[in-house]
């Protein structure tokens, strides 16, 4: 049983045949009483009162020596009007002429317009199952076979354009045996190259779901930025993509679409930030479904901010993790206040060593020694090897120069002496047991050895100052005792007198 719409259609034809037919009996038509005359051309039209408007030429020469057999629609006489369209095929003997083309050669079938009109091509349905029933423009030729890798899947002819209903064009697709729009052979962008139509064997690769898309290239519509129901045509990003494709109608971020099961990449060019290049990765995970972009890498190039590369989770609350930037002389993004050279900005720790069988030998959070600060878990930079510098800074504000305040108690001697029987290290020096743990901080540490400098020198003052004093005691007893020995030898000599 037909449906009611292709009644309708069958209807509203019947009515405009019969109407040609009452309009045709009251005009006299110029006819031609032979099927095909040896002498062209054969003129086909119309006339109203005797005077030629509107002229079919129909144009036969067997010989191949004349014009080229051909349809030709004209506005008026056939032969002086300057206005008209016609579709031919050109003779061997020429290769060119002035009513077609200067590019036609022999053999060619040319569409041609002489004046400034477009040439139009359409396929227009109203109907909504015609993105499953057709729509499209096609574009095949039959290709030599026997360069193909393996003959093609459904008869000879291999599709190589297609341009469909809503205006994504195809070039070089496998011939079209899809019955949605998910089928390979159908364009889902501005222009899809190449892709697959049948699914990888599992002999190849057993992880394939869906056959391998081609490559989708977006180059701007004429659409963007004007108004549409609802708001404005998006300013997407041109871009070269695999299995990534766009809604360029749709300015949510929804309007990115996967073609197939597997994950997607692409390079993504625009204006913004002085020039951009963009590069992106995106896994796919089937229980985020289809069109899910979490965990999506992407490395981001402008000229104004340079080189950076950053993390997307949208599962987490901050869905951005930058991984690094290198900003160009002069740049300076906040806080920033300086940039004369050039910075590279690190978010993430850094791993400098060699690899052990493929793999780094260090996970920042798997390591023999801890930290000891932060969350105590992780480092920011490992370097496994030695490193060389020619200047070391270390910013730490806990400085031991509070010793030399007058109120600081400094420990007698005495108790240090028994803190390093006890424990066999320094007063705030890490132990070797510590230093294995948690390697040696180096600020602190220094901190620490400075206290222990300063503090010794305290003990060499104070020592320096009972030196002295009992020098001059000394000094003071020596006196007595020659005193006391020159007393003594006078008593000696006088009583030997």
């Amino acid at each position: 049983m037909l449906s009611s719409s292709v009644l309708s259609d069958f209807t509203r034809a019947t009515t405009a045949c019969f109407i040609l037919l009452l309009i045709a009996g009251g005009l006299r038509a110029q006819t031609n009483t032979a099927p095909m005359p040896i002498n062209p051309p054969v003129g086909i039209g119309t006339e109203l009162s005797g005077h030629a408007l509107n002229a079919l030429h129909i144009h036969y020469d067997p010989t191949h020596t004349t014009l080229p057999a051909m349809i030709r629609l004209s506005e008026g006489d056939t032969t002086a009007a300057v206005d008209f369209g016609l579709l031919g095929l050109m003779p061997t003997l020429y290769d060119t002429t002035s009513y077609t083309s200067s590019l036609t050669r022999g053999y060619d079938l040319i569409l041609h317009d002489q004046q400034d009109g477009d040439i139009i091509i359409t396929n227009f349905s109203h109907r909504v199952l015609t993105h499953i029933l057709g729509g499209a423009i096609r574009f095949a030729t039959t290709p030599d076979t026997t360069s193909l890798p393996i003959p093609p899947p459904v008869g000879p002819d291999l599709e190589h354009e297609t341009i469909l209903k809503n205006g994504n064009i195809g070039f070089d697709l496998p011939p079209d045996t899809a019955v949605s729009d998910l089928g390979l052979g159908n364009p889902q962008d501005q222009i899809q190259i190449g892709g697959g139509s049948t699914i990888p064997p599992p002999l190849l690769d057993p992880g394939y779901l869906d056959p391998i898309p081609g490559l989708s290239i977006y180059g701007g519509n004429r659409f963007e930025g004007m108004l549409q129901s609802g708001g404005m045509y998006p300013l997407d990003y041109r871009y070269i993509a695999f299995n990534n494709v766009t809604n360029h109608a749709d300015s949510s971020y929804r309007r990115h679409m996967r073609i197939a099961r597997m994950a997607s990449c692409g390079m993504y060019f625009s204006e913004v930030g002085q020039g951009q290049l963009e590069l992106n990765v995106s896994p796919y995970d089937s229980a985020l479904g289809l069109n899910s972009f979490a965990h999506q890498i992407t490395m981001n190039l402008t000229g104004q901010s340079g080189l950076a590369l950053w993390v997307y989770d949208s599962a987490t609350a901050i869905p951005y993790h930058h991984l690094f930037d290198v900003w160009p002389p002069g740049f300076l993004p906040w806080p920033i206040t300086r940039n004369t050279n050039g910075l590279f900005y690190h978010h993430t720790p850094v791993y400098i060593g060699s690899d052990t069988a493929g793999q780094p030998s260090s996970d920042f959070q798997n390591l023999p020694v801890r930290p000891d600060m932060g969350d105590d878990n992780t480092w920011d930079l490992v370097v496994n090897g030695p490193v060389l510098v020619k200047e070391l800074f270390v910013l730490d504000s806990a400085w031991a120069d509070y010793v030399f305040d007058p109120g600081y108690k400094l420990p007698p001697l005495a108790e240090v002496e028994n803190y390093m029987k006890e424990n066999r290290h320094l007063p705030d020096i890490p132990s070797a047991k510590q230093m294995a743990k948690t390697g040696v901080p180096v600020g602190r540490t220094e901190a620490a050895i400075t206290k222990q400098l300063e503090e010794t020198m305290l003990y060499v003052v104070q020592l320096s100052k009972q030196n002295g004093e009992l020098s001059k005691q000394n000094d003071d007893l020596n006196q007595k005792f020659e005193k006391l020995e020159k007393e003594f030898e006078e008593l000696k000599n006088q009583k030997e007198r």
